[in-house]
């Protein structure tokens, strides 16, 4: 079990990581990136916005990016409404491939 959590935190790493590149070339912010993050990992744990906001202020993964009180839900449902539809798609492939590669 702790080298599950130890890869799961590696691999947001990466995800981070990988964000910050991409959101960049969209003239987004550090700030932002972490946002996109925050909604991989409701999509991997099947959260809603409420809970995301939760989960982001009380599970280390959040507190490392930024997430040290609870933030308002609402802010990932913006993110979402202000994320252009290339930017989805290349983190989308990113990911895809890394899977493939067994990472």
């Amino acid at each position: 079990m702790t080298n599950m959590i130890a890869t799961s935190k590696n691999k947001i790493v990466e995800v981070y990581a990988t964000t910050r590149v991409i959101v960049q070339r969209y003239g987004h912010t550090k700030k932002f990136a972490k946002h996109i993050v925050a909604l991989v990992i409701k999509e991997q744990e099947n959260l809603t916005d409420e809970e995301l906001a939760e989960f982001m202020r009380l599970n280390p993964t959040g507190r490392v990016h930024g997430y040290k009180r609870k933030s308002n839900h609402s802010i990932f449902s913006k993110v979402r409404s202000i994320s252009d539809k290339r930017f989805f798609e290349e983190l989308y492939y990113w990911l895809v491939q890394n899977a493939m590669k067994g990472r």
